[in-house]
């Protein structure tokens, strides 16, 4: 029987039993892309996070955002602090912290 996985965030959503039941990539795909790692670093096992679903889901809703600031930041625009603290306080409401997965 595989063991069981803890959920990889340090914030959960309310109704996360604390154990992961997906895979969350600690670096979005696109993300990944942008900053031109090939695809099987982006899917490394480093690369891996187990999560609950509805923390994933969570996380996952910052990811267009995060994405849209790196690719203003790639064309040359600056990003402000107060940008880039507006995108956390708005849609990062989970974090994943190294070594969360016992």
């Amino acid at each position: 029987m595989p063991e069981r996985k803890r959920c990889g965030a340090q914030i959960h959503h309310p109704n996360c039993d604390g154990w992961a039941n997906s895979i969350d990539h600690f670096t979005p795909k696109c993300i990944g892309q942008a900053f031109g790692l090939e695809k099987k670093e982006v899917a490394s096992e480093e690369n891996l996070v187990p999560m609950n679903k509805l923390c994933h889901r969570l996380k996952d809703q910052s990811t267009t955002q995060r994405y849209q600031l790196l690719m203003k930041q790639k064309r040359g625009s600056s990003i402000s602090l107060d940008d880039y603290r507006n995108m956390r306080n708005r849609y990062d409401l989970v974090f994943v912290t190294e070594g969360s997965s016992d």
